[in-house]
């Protein structure tokens, strides 16, 4: 008779073991769910503007015009299409390397060269890896981690041909 309950227990604890194990593995799954979620990197718009593409920051609308690069410095173009610029506000801009960084990597030179045409220069010796993130607009509009401008991808790797308003500049 004690036998039979040994054999007993035996299965119970084998069934028990077999649970915690479910669960372990449930909970680990669980686990890198929520990582995923919580902690990885959003990718979803990092979509790089392409010559002639227009794209929002904040109330304004702009469009890439071009990029020229020599081995000191880059230049990128913008033409405001949409333009609620304040004067007393001036436009300025705000470049890092990784969208995540709340602060301007690079120091820039905005320049207007027309009423709807700018420039921005960098030195082109702090970009690493050719993909700069860019967000235009007056200083009260960029400042701060919360800022509501979102960055706009470009790649320096492959300059595009700039319009002739450039030439010269």
């Amino acid at each position: 008779k004690m036998m039979n309950q040994g054999i007993h227990f035996q299965d119970k604890n084998k069934y028990s073991l077999r649970y915690v194990k479910l669960l372990g593995i449930l909970l680990a799954a669980f686990s890198l769910l929520i990582f995923a979620i919580v902690l990885w990197p959003r990718q979803t718009d990092n979509k790089q503007i392409s010559l002639g593409q227009t794209f929002d920051q904040g109330n304004n609308q702009f469009q890439f015009a071009g990029v020229d690069t020599d081995k000191q410095s880059a230049a990128m173009y913008f033409y405001v299409t949409k333009n609620t610029i304040d004067p007393l506000a001036p436009l300025t801009t705000v470049v890092v390397t990784k969208k995540t960084h709340s602060g301007n990597d690079f120091h820039t030179q905005l320049k207007q060269i027309a009423d709807d045409y700018y420039v921005v220069k960098l030195k082109k010796s702090a970009i690493s890896n050719g993909r700069l993130f860019v967000k235009l607009g007056s200083k009260k509009d960029l400042s701060g981690v919360t800022s509501a401008i979102d960055f706009v991808l470009l790649d320096l790797r492959h300059p595009t041909k700039v319009t002739s308003l450039t030439e010269g500049v």
